[in-house]
Order: structure tokens, then C-alpha cells, then sequence
């Protein structure tokens, strides 16, 4: 990633996402200015993850109807 401050924001809003209740299904903390891959699942639509742009390698598993 660019910056630590940059990492900061994806991992505050993973936690936020976890904190709400979605299920972290692959990852892990950050080590430095690198994030590692991050899947998540049930994540509540009123999550910053689901509505803003994520600059980080973090996927959101979803099955749509």
C-alpha cells in the first residue's frame, strides 16, 4: 500500500465490518505498509466496506439473489 495511513483506513474499516458482524473468512493483520488478502462474508450493507472505494486487496463474498 502507499502509505501507513492508508492501511490504517482499510484495517479500521475491516474492523468496523467485523465490529457489525461480518465473518472474516481469510486474512490477517497488516505487517507494515502491506495488507494481506481479506475475505469477508455477511457483511452488513451499511458497512463503509460495501459503500465506499477500497483501496486494499479486500473482497467481500456475497451471494446474490
Amino acid at each position: 500500500m502507499i502509505s501507513g495511513k492508508a492501511v490504517g483506513k482499510a484495517a479500521a474499516m475491516v474492523d468496523r465490518s467485523l465490529n457489525a458482524g461480518a465473518t472474516l473468512l481469510c486474512g490477517d493483520k497488516p505487517a507494515g505498509n502491506l495488507y494481506p488478502p481479506t475475505v469477508l462474508e455477511n457483511v452488513p450493507a451499511s458497512c463503509d466496506v460495501w459503500n465506499e472505494v477500497v483501496f486494499a486487496p479486500i473482497v467481500i463474498y456475497a451471494a446474490l439473489r
